[in-house]
């Protein structure tokens, strides 16, 4: 009886920003770097979740990136 394994969905930068609650730019850097996972295919990153959520456990979330919130150049009259 041959096992059967079930093909693991790959996932796009800005889903694994969702999961980790970063910035997509921050999950594209930490796979550069080689502290995430992935695997490159032409000019697009892909991440499978397992390696995602083994990572999020063995980091943590405090180690995480965080969303920058309100970032940006002040408008007119702001300030």
């Amino acid at each position: 009886m041959a096992t059967t394994k079930k093909k693991e969905s790959l996932l796009k930068s800005k889903d694994v920003a969702h999961i980790l609650d970063c910035s997509p730019d921050d999950v594209i850097d930490l796979a550069r770097k080689g502290k995430l996972r992935a695997s490159k295919q032409g000019r697009f990153w892909r991440f499978r979740e397992s390696d995602i959520v083994s990572y999020k456990k063995r980091v943590g979330s405090d180690d995480l990136p965080k969303i920058a919130i309100g970032r940006g150049r002040p408008r007119k009259g702001d300030g």
